[in-house]
């Protein structure tokens, strides 16, 4: 939902500390006192203040679980950050102040400027933890594959180029050679010494699994493939020049990343949860 200048870095820095939601939580205990002190405080001594639960209801109006899940998680991902010896030196948090304040400026939000800027110093902080928490994690083959699997659709694609001929005697006349081309190069050239002639729609596209009716036409979705498709106009000649899919190392690699952070925040999730639950918030896990 865009509200005018709604601190743009901040926003992106303190949206989803975790994906966890808040289901329930004590009316009492959750009772804001007046002048900006504590909305909630927890047995271990960490403080929800009235600030930090103000913004994210300014940031999730419509969902006041979210809002008071993501301020307890921000609060306690610090708390853990305290616990691993993570810090930021007075000389940094200094940096990211004068940074932060020479960019932004108070707005409808009620929260000021100032205030925020140790927000973003909290989240620089959180950043820190994640990157520590990273290395006591593991993603394995499995999990990958398992993940890729159910999410294939938003990975895999074929680019594949392709020629148009007006007519099937021009495309007959050259057919022995598009089916003995076996390169992305000697398409280009293949194309590229008849769209002179009868065939104008020469072009690389990339194709997903949402275009079946392409990907039936090849003879393999590997590096290599070829097709021909007969329309009533048109004959097309298709030649597959690069695929993404799970043997793609940038593929593999963006899972693993996905996967590390959200065992990351399960982490915080579990620590959070157990004095979440003193006062009746009910952290759910993705």
């Amino acid at each position: 939902m865009k509200r005018g200048c709604v601190f743009c870095v901040i926003i992106l820095l303190l949206i989803s500390v975790s994906g966890c939601v808040a289901e329930t939580v004590s009316e009492t205990d959750a009772t804001p006192e007046n002048g900006g002190g504590a909305a909630i405080e927890f047995s271990d001594g960490t403080v929800i203040s009235e600030t930090l639960l103000a913004y994210y209801n300014y940031l999730y109006p419509e969902d006041e679980d979210k809002a008071l899940s993501e301020a307890v998680l921000y609060e306690f991902s610090l708390k853990m950050a305290e616990n691993y010896g993570i810090c930021l030196s007075d000389e940094e948090i200094s940096q990211l102040k004068e940074s932060f304040l020479g960019n932004n400026r108070d707005d409808e939000s009620g929260i000021s400027a100032t205030e925020l800027a140790e927000f973003y110093v909290g989240r620089c902080i959180i950043n820190r933890l994640y990157s520590r928490l990273a290395e006591e994690v593991s993603v394995n083959t499995s999990e990958l594959e398992e993940y890729y699997k159910e999410h294939e659709a938003e990975y895999f694609s074929v680019t594949v180029i392709f020629a148009g001929f007006n007519s099937e005697a021009s495309f007959e006349s050259v057919s022995d050679e598009f089916y003995g081309i076996n390169s992305a190069a000697e398409m280009y050239a293949y194309t590229e010494n008849y769209s002179e002639n009868e065939n104008k729609d020469v072009c690389e596209r990339t194709f997903g699994l949402e275009n079946e009716a392409i990907l039936n036409v090849l003879d393999s979705t590997e590096p290599g493939g070829k097709g021909v498709l007969k329309t009533e106009n048109v004959i097309y000649a298709f030649y597959v020049s690069e695929v993404t899919s799970f043997d793609s190392g940038e593929v593999r690699e963006e899972i693993a990343e996905l996967l590390t952070e959200k065992k990351v925040k399960n982490m915080i999730c579990e620590y959070a949860g157990k004095f979440a639950k003193e006062k009746g918030v009910v952290l759910q896990e993705d």
